[in-house]
């Protein structure tokens, strides 16, 4: 069995949108994930900048193209001008319209760069896929070369902007070369799959003893409908049983998944049945719930 790697993940940033995660390096004309510098192809660092400061450049250019018109037009009406009274109206006209235009800029800026940004990205949409790809086989590259946390960390960005089943596959193989420890940031939600995937399972028990707050209903619903695969695993009982004490978070969960966790009370930890009587009224069925304080008495008591 290959040895698991000791690894401390690093803090993936939070953004208000997911093409933050994504650069353009302006050396080279490539877009990539902007937690890579130097460029991988061009091999420039400092010369990247996110597509939100591309936006925000190209309204401040449309808004500086204005002002310029408008202080042509001021200048065209100073040649013409007959007289100073028409000149003072004229002076206060564009003072007014630079004061208008200025403020109308500042206002609505925001907008104006989200829908600049929307357009760019429409426009380059293929590129952006194809750069995209290449960032995907860079982390392939690095798997195949044994550097297995580099592949992950790459993954993790890329997968803010391409969530597909094959990333999450390779996301699954990365994650179970790793000594997985309670204070590492990790992820269930942005890794299940629609099939049965052993590695997942696997992934999934690691996860249910060390943080069952990230069980939730759609990781139970996942082991519970592959439950004749995972029992087919060493200790096939025990991993079911640790997903569905994940229920015991909420009486929610725990009354939705009550009939299938009483088939499994034999392998919860005592602390766990502890915490089941307690919150015991949560089930919503009297005989059951009956039954399962029953039978929590006599598994504690031969404990």
């Amino acid at each position: 069995m290959t040895e698991k790697l000791v690894v401390q993940f690093d803090q993936l940033p939070v953004y208000d949108s997911p093409l933050d995660y994504l650069a353009y390096c302006m050396g080279c004309n490539t877009y990539h994930m902007n937690d890579q510098k130097p460029c991988i192809k061009c091999g420039k660092a400092d010369v990247s900048v996110s597509l939100e400061c591309i936006a925000e450049k190209t309204v401040k250019r449309h808004f500086l193209n204005g002002m310029g018109i408008l202080v042509m037009l001021y200048a065209l009406m100073f040649v013409v001008s007959m007289s100073w009274t028409a000149i003072f109206w004229g002076t206060v006209y564009t003072i007014v319209c630079i004061v208008l235009y200025g403020g109308i800029y500042l206002r609505y800026k925001e907008a104006y760069c989200k829908k600049e940004l929307e357009k760019h990205v429409r426009a380059n949409s293929q590129r952006i896929k194809l750069d995209l790809e290449k960032q995907w086989e860079v982390c392939k590259e690095q798997m195949n070369n044994g550097d297995y946390l580099g592949a992950y960390e790459k993954l993790r960005c890329l997968s803010q902007l391409v969530d597909n089943e094959e990333i999450r596959v390779y996301k699954l193989i990365c994650l179970n070369h790793f000594h997985l420890r309670k204070d590492l940031p990790l992820e269930l939600k942005t890794v299940l799959l629609p099939d049965c995937n052993m590695l997942l399972i696997r992934y999934i028990y690691e996860v249910a003893k060390l943080k069952k707050e990230l069980i939730d209903e759609a990781t139970i619903n996942y082991i519970l409908r592959y439950r004749q695969q995972v029992l087919t695993e060493e200790k096939g009982e025990e991993i079911v049983a640790s997903v569905l004490g994940g229920a015991l978070r909420s009486k929610f969960l725990l009354n939705k998944y009550a009939l299938a966790l009483k088939e499994y009370l034999p392998y919860l930890p005592k602390e766990r049945l502890l915490r089941l009587r307690k919150i015991q009224d949560g089930i919503s069925d009297e005989a059951l719930r009956e039954e399962i304080i029953s039978q929590i008495a006599t598994l504690v008591g031969e404990k």
